[in-house]
């Protein structure tokens, strides 16, 4: 055992009760309600344990109880060649940074032989009173049937199986909607004394559902609700429910709070695909429960340590915040199994303190900022994803939140009218982006086709007729992208910014958006959808190109959206504080930027050499003009020169280009002509 660990355990071990921070009282000061939004700290809270170790592919299903100034946490690990798991203990003193107990050791394993837990102890749900802590916890054999085990400790460590080493929580009755299982529990003791247990119950026909139990001594539990659900799948973000599983709940002000994972095949053709999002929820009973009609928390983008599911919560309360501990889950590799991991999310309820540090310097990238805002070198790609991950949350504060605006209805494409050009056809069509407005847009496409092609998404500059321009069709024929791209072998996509072309978008805040720019964004994820699902395309080779305004969009875009490979932008952006500011502002792109940060590069949380950086190790070309009046090439110039040491980082440093032809704000042949073969190079070779 580590003996600073071990000796601190013990010695919380004889506190008095009272030094266990009550989460309901606490919260008493401030209402949980329907709405609130947790911030991603993108951490590995827990790193995987070595080969032959517990708790090598998973370290998941967190269960975090605050003990004086010390948090603990449970967690379930298992092994590469073990389905099923066994239960870890880690500590903390400021529930950021976390260290295994037990040398890294099991601190509930497997029961004895014949024993119901004799392969699979996890899901475990701990509670502290009479001076003991008390776990619940899913045991079964490895095909199942689960059920829900009991087993207390002195000290956290060492754990010593109630009623016999028998199941305390068992199969339901035959025709029950937990018949089949009874699995991940979670617990807590009221004012009075009493345990209520909620649980996962399965039926092979219908899935999970929640249940409902009580008890008043841990071991002999009865069912409420006449052994029925208490909570089943209905409908969240206009999307059916697949499952209701991995809940989590508190009581605060005389109510129940829950915090539950919901299965939905969020977002098909994107990295939403089969995944987990968690959902809010209160009771005053804990049988009868109001849904929050929104998702609290979604899967993060592809590449992200949530980038398959965000699930199972915990949550803790610390000063003046809500930590939510979930489980994250992502792909190594095609073939790989599944691994999982232990993530954190916060709410602050004061409206004017972030989860999020504020960068003074946009342009050293090679530095984040702790909870304690002490800065840590980033020496790692893990490093560089915490600062990525406040990048991106610093644009949200500016543009609006990105999260909320996720939606997963069919895009529902419709042509309107075909044609020929050659060896190419040019479609208009109309495609579904929010639940309020269509997207209007050309796709171009080879008229004869023997396979899935490259595709780019290609976005308009400011002008009136909007995609018409970047289609040839109207407008500087130095500007038709789409088409020349189609030319050279590409699908090419070119839709309306907001407001132009038949776009009538009003950027009425009521649509939903806090910005132009993000409903900008939003579009454009959709349009990558619409690519994506085309069988005419290669869905991992889709790139994004576009000048001036087109340019800048292509960046934003490509910062929230991993699926776009190659990022060109001509003319598009500079630093803030080598450009205009207030040119920012208007409604079509972000008015915060004047109402809150006061037209003042200083104060705005965010920009261009950050942005950039995100894209790593994706390709990346800048062209900047040295006569541009609009962008100065010298703030691209220190913007490259910024990310050059992340893309170095991730091993990518040819994969950042810069071009400064000596002409004006203008697209013209010769760099066209390199930003198409920079297009070649990454999406064709």
């Amino acid at each position: 055992m580590n003996h600073s660990i071990g000796s601190c355990l013990l010695r919380i071990a004889g506190m008095v009760p009272w030094l266990i921070l009550s989460v309901s009282t606490l919260l008493a000061e401030d209402p949980i309600k329907p709405g609130l939004q947790f911030q991603k700290q993108y951490r590995n809270l827990l790193e995987l344990g070595e080969a032959g170790s517990f708790d090598e592919t998973h370290a998941k299903y967190p269960c975090v109880l605050r003990v004086g100034e010390q948090w603990r946490m449970w967690y379930n690990g298992r092994a590469a060649d073990c389905f099923t798991g066994q239960v870890g203990l880690a500590i903390s003193d400021d529930g950021f940074n976390w260290k295994k107990a037990n040398q890294g050791q099991p601190v509930m394993g497997h029961g004895p032989p014949g024993s119901f837990d004799e392969t699979k102890v996890d899901h475990p749900t701990v509670v502290y009173f009479d001076n003991k802590f008390h776990m619940w916890y899913t045991g079964g054999p490895r095909s199942g049937p689960y059920t829900i085990g009991y087993a207390t400790s002195r000290d956290g460590l060492k754990w010593q199986r109630q009623n016999d080493g028998k199941a305390v929580l068992g199969l339901g009755a035959k025709g029950k909607f937990d018949q089949h299982g009874v699995l991940h529990p979670t617990a807590l003791r009221d004012e009075k004394g009493l345990l209520h247990l909620w649980y996962n119950g399965v039926d092979r026909s219908s899935g999970f559902r929640l249940g409902y139990a009580t008890s008043r001594n841990g071991t002999d539990w009865q069912r409420m609700n006449a052994g029925n659900p208490v909570l089943v799948p209905s409908v969240i973000n206009d999307q059916a429910e697949e499952y209701v599983y991995n809940a989590f709940v508190l009581r605060d002000g005389g109510r129940y709070h829950m915090w539950y994972s919901s299965a939905q095949g969020i977002r098909q053709n994107s990295y939403q695909t089969n995944g987990s999002g968690i959902v809010y929820c209160a009771s005053k009973d804990g049988i009868h429960w109001t849904k929050d009609k929104k998702t609290t928390l979604f899967n993060g983008p592809r590449g992200s340590l949530d980038e398959y599911s965000c699930f199972a919560p915990c949550v803790v309360r610390r000063d003046d915040a809500l930590f939510m501990y979930y489980s994250t889950g992502y792909l190594v590799k095609a073939k790989d199994p599944r691994r999982f991991r232990t993530s954190l999310a916060i709410h602050y309820f004061d409206k004017q303190r972030s989860a999020l540090p504020t960068y003074r310097n946009h342009q050293d990238l090679q530095y984040y900022l702790d909870h304690l805002g002490k800065r840590i070198p980033v020496r790692t790609q893990n490093d560089w994803m915490i600062r990525r991950h406040h990048v991106l949350g610093n644009m949200q504060r500016v543009m609006g939140p990105y999260a909320a605006l996720q939606d997963s209805r069919s895009l529902d494409m419709k042509v309107i009218e075909e044609k020929e050009l050659g060896n190419l056809v040019r479609r208009k069509l109309t495609y579904r982006s929010d639940r309020q407005e269509r997207i209007t847009a050309y796709l171009f496409l080879p008229a004869e086709r023997s396979k899935p092609s490259p595709a780019v998404l290609c976005l308009q500059q400011t002008n009136r007729q909007g995609k018409e321009e970047v289609a040839g069709i109207k407008g500087d024929p130095n500007l038709a992208y789409a088409l020349h791209l189609a030319q050279r072998g590409y699908v090419t996509l070119a839709p309306d910014y907001p407001s132009f072309g038949d776009s009538r978008f009003d950027f009425d805040p009521m649509r939903g958006y806090s910005s132009g720019t993000m409903k900008a964004i939003f579009d454009n994820i959709r349009a990558v959808d619409l690519l994506q699902a085309m069988p005419e395309v290669d869905g991992n080779r889709i790139g994004v190109i576009g000048h001036s305004l087109g340019g800048h969009n292509a960046i934003f875009t490509a910062a929230f959206e991993p699926r776009l490979k190659v990022i060109v932008s001509n003319c598009g952006f500079c630093r803030f504080h080598k450009d205009d500011v207030p040119s920012w502002t208007s409604a079509k792109y972000m008015p915060r930027l004047a109402t809150v940060y006061e037209n003042d590069p200083d104060k705005i949380p965010f920009d261009f050499p950050e942005i950039i950086a995100t894209f790593a190790p994706r390709p990346f070309l800048a062209i900047a003009a040295q006569g541009d009046t609009d962008f100065d090439y010298t703030g691209v110039q220190d913007s490259i020169k910024s990310a050059g040491p992340i893309y170095e980082l991730l091993g990518a440093a040819a994969h950042l280009q810069a071009h400064y032809p000596k002409t004006k704000h203008a697209f013209l042949p010769p760099a066209r002509k390199v930003a198409y073969e920079f297009l070649d190079k990454y999406l064709k070779e």
